[in-house]
């Protein structure tokens, strides 16, 4: 599936749309729900990170973890969590067992969005759902959501 943003509020919408479903999704989950953000720097993965932030009821606006790696959010009044991570300075998924990745995948409670996922290949579920984010021109951002991506 492919869609098209032409300004923040369409990607937020976009987000709100897909979270809603993740979040049903996750009900029957018997490990964590991971998104894979793919995209060049500036094509919109933080910004579609924060409209999933605002539709599951998250406090914090969300931004770019990249020095952090990773950060967690509180889904509102219920038992989920967001996390979300940027994998842009690892170099592999060896890196993930430092940051208590194994524990975080396990537990359907959590709803993990992870930018630059090609950084740590072999550590994503073989379930997970990757969303590429290109440039179409200044203005406009291509969308295309893959629910049986390769794990390259």
């Amino acid at each position: 599936m492919h869609l098209v943003s032409q300004s923040v509020a369409d990607t937020h919408a976009i987000a709100a749309r897909l979270a809603r479903e993740w979040l049903g999704a996750m009900a029957t989950r018997d490990h964590a729900l991971v998104i894979g953000l793919r995209g060049d720097l500036g094509s919109g993965k933080t910004t579609f990170v924060q409209g999933v932030a605002k539709t599951l009821g998250v406090k914090a606006m969300p931004t770019s973890p990249t020095f952090n790696l990773m950060k967690e959010y509180a889904v509102g009044a219920g038992p989920y969590r967001l996390w979300h991570l940027d994998c842009y300075r690892l170099s592999g998924h060896r890196d993930l067992t430092a940051l208590d990745m194994p524990a975080i995948l396990a537990d359907p409670h959590n709803l993990v969005l992870m930018e630059w996922p090609e950084r740590i290949g072999e550590g994503l579920p073989a379930d997970h759902i990757e969303l590429r984010f290109e440039h179409v021109d200044p203005d406009r951002r291509r969308i295309s959501i893959d629910t049986h991506p390769s794990r390259t």
